[in-house]
């Protein structure tokens, strides 16, 4: 698969999987609340693995090749390591490192 259509695949997947992360803590969060009947949260439960069985259906597929290559990169060729300026570009000026007076 080449970046181009993985990009435009993994986009809306990798929105919605960061979002359901949140949906799990805030459940989990409900769960502590004497409130809430024990029904209601299976149901927000089985929701949510319905969502999540979706996710994966539409998620690309690896291989244990693709899974080295990925490896390999991270470790060895520094892939998704940044500048000092790369990350500056993302932050408010009193948190980068380069700071301009």
């Amino acid at each position: 698969m080449n970046a181009l259509k993985l990009a435009h695949i993994d986009e809306p997947l990798l929105e919605f999987r960061f979002g359901q992360k949140l949906v799990y803590l805030s459940l989990l969060i409900d769960i502590r609340d004497p409130q809430i009947a024990i029904a209601d949260l299976r149901k927000r439960r089985d929701e949510l693995q319905t969502q999540l069985h979706k996710i994966y259906r539409i998620a690309p597929h690896t291989d244990s090749s693709a899974y080295g290559k990925a490896q390999d990169a991270l470790k060895n060729k520094e892939d998704l390591t940044f500048s000092d300026a790369e990350i500056d570009a993302f932050l408010p000026d009193p948190l980068k490192r380069n700071r301009t007076r």
